[in-house]
């Protein structure tokens, strides 16, 4: 496994990204509207807290993690399935690059993605939404 070849498609796929609206609001503004529909959900249940059950707080952590990790798988699902739909794939597999390095920088790809978007959720969270919404 040669760390030049993954980086080099690491670098291809955030190129990609330069200039596409659609992949930018994948990590930007999804994480965004996600943050937004769980603190309005938030808000509302905190007004039940004596008659609900302690475990929605439980709950909402879980289904913000469940959100997280459904995010990092589809960051490694998307990006493959764009080097099919462009075919390209085939592109890819004629340089001396194997499979397994193909898989780890997809992988890769998708940990970068998430952690801006994880970034963006924790930007927001504590200064922006509140001032905006309340």
């Amino acid at each position: 496994m040669k760390i030049h070849r993954i980086v080099a498609l690491v670098i291809r796929h955030l190129y990609l990204y330069k200039r596409s609206i659609p992949r930018l609001m994948e990590v930007f503004y999804w994480p965004f509207l996600d943050l937004v529909v769980w603190g309005f959900i938030t808000i509302y249940l905190s007004k039940f807290k004596e008659t609900l059950p302690s475990f929605i707080a439980f709950l909402l952590g879980a289904l913000i993690l469940w959100d997280i990790l459904f995010r990092s798988q589809q960051g490694l699902s998307v990006s493959f399935l764009e080097d099919m739909w462009a075919r390209n794939l085939l592109n890819i597999f004629v340089s001396p690059i194997s499979p397994i390095e193909y898989i780890f920088a997809l992988m890769l790809v998708s940990i970068v993605k998430l952690l801006l978007a994880s970034v963006v959720m924790v930007l927001l969270h504590g200064s922006f939404i509140p001032s905006i919404f309340f």
